[in-house]
């Protein structure tokens, strides 16, 4: 068996596959189920598997420059909290695009399926597991700190609620020593974590 798959912005699936993306938010879809069901399937499944990405980025790349463009707006906005690492707050995010929190609250739910404030907590905890994954050397409670969290325990809680594991048992699991990504010289704290 070989897999092959393809993580893109919710957003991009109306265009795509003209489905609404809160549909797909979420959940890992095998492409024979996705509808409607056209030729994609086939053309990627269709030559050696080695090359089974190359024509899955090219059968992608097609459909993407004859898509529907998505919502602006919805656009607009996850441009800007991925332009401050999901930092903004949702006020602050409708304020710049003249719109009123609850509107934007309901664009997000229908366009991707989320709020902008969990759109935000996930962006921050993928720029905080990429820092993680850097050779930089933090401590936690830096890395917690440049990551906008107030205290070690939030971070601790979005790794559990994201991934479903604690950051300690992530660093573990890095290629490499743990330590060589990211250190912390309280061996009590680090053991907390």
């Amino acid at each position: 068996m070989h897999v092959v798959g393809a993580s893109m912005p919710a957003e991009a699936m109306r265009g795509l596959y003209g489905a609404e993306p809160r549909e797909f938010t979420g959940r890992v879809i095998p492409i024979a189920d996705v509808r409607p069901r056209d030729l994609l399937t086939e053309e990627i499944a269709d030559g050696p598997p080695a090359l089974a990405m190359s024509r899955l980025v090219a059968a992608l790349e097609r459909r993407r420059r004859t898509a529907r463009p998505g919502s602006s707006l919805v656009s607009n906005a996850v441009r800007l909290v991925r332009r401050e690492p999901g930092l903004i707050t949702v006020r602050s995010l409708a304020a710049q695009l003249a719109i009123l929190t609850r509107q934007l609250e309901r664009h997000f739910l229908t366009v991707l399926g989320l709020t902008p404030k969990h759109f935000a907590r996930i962006v921050r905890f993928d720029r905080t597991v990429r820092e993680i994954q850097s050779a930089v050397r933090l401590t936690w409670s830096q890395v917690a700190l440049r990551h906008g969290y107030y205290d070690q325990a939030h971070p601790i809680r979005e790794f559990r609620g994201f991934a479903q594991v604690t950051l300690a048992q992530y660093a573990r699991s890095l290629p490499g020593a743990v330590t060589s990504h990211v250190y912390n010289t309280d061996a009590a704290v680090a053991g907390r974590w």
